[in-house]
């Protein structure tokens, strides 16, 4: 009767010592991966962020100038402001990737500003791209309740906050 105790307890602690190391080891290569990796990032591949950004860890933000002579209800400037986004995204892919990259890393911050004309949209665009911002400019289909042609938002970015607010820092928000 000893003998059998013996045999059992001995087989259960080896038993618990095999399960203690696996879960030991599986939880430091879970530990290990979550710290070499960055939370917020998120990409089809497997490569880190841009050093340019954890070299400068300067913010990146989307500026989103709504035209409000337009008169445009709530509606209108939330689709349009889509499409300033999705067009400024796809404009910075391929003329400022670095640039995109980082503002994705740090979860794309859009701010909506009031702006009064196409006049100074286009006096904004000029100032935004002789510093080097991606720029784009949302024009309606005229389907609903603005002119056909009509611009109605312009994007300035996504970039550093230090260029953007040169160019849209005095705009009062949406």
């Amino acid at each position: 009767m000893v003998s059998e105790l013996s045999a059992k307890d001995g087989t259960a602690g080896v038993v618990g010592l095999a399960a203690g190391f696996l879960l030991g080891f599986l939880t430091n290569h879970i530990l290990r991966r979550l710290k070499t990796q960055d939370v917020y990032y998120e990409s089809d591949d497997d490569d880190e962020p841009p050093t340019s950004y954890r070299a400068s860890g300067e913010e990146h933000r989307l500026i989103l100038c709504v035209r409000t002579d337009l008169k445009m209800q709530k509606g209108k400037i939330a689709a349009q402001v889509g499409h300033a986004t999705l067009g400024a995204f796809k404009a910075a892919a391929r003329r400022a990737p670095a640039a995109l990259k980082t503002w994705e890393v740090n979860a794309q911050p859009k701010i909506a500003v009031q702006i009064r004309s196409y006049k100074e949209a286009q006096q904004l665009q000029r100032h935004a791209n002789s510093l080097g911002l991606v720029t784009y400019m949302v024009y309606d289909a005229g389907k609903t309740q603005i002119a056909a042609g009509s611009m109605t938002v312009l994007a300035v970015g996504p970039g550093p906050v230090s260029l953007v607010n040169q160019v849209t820092g005095k705009l009062r928000l949406l």
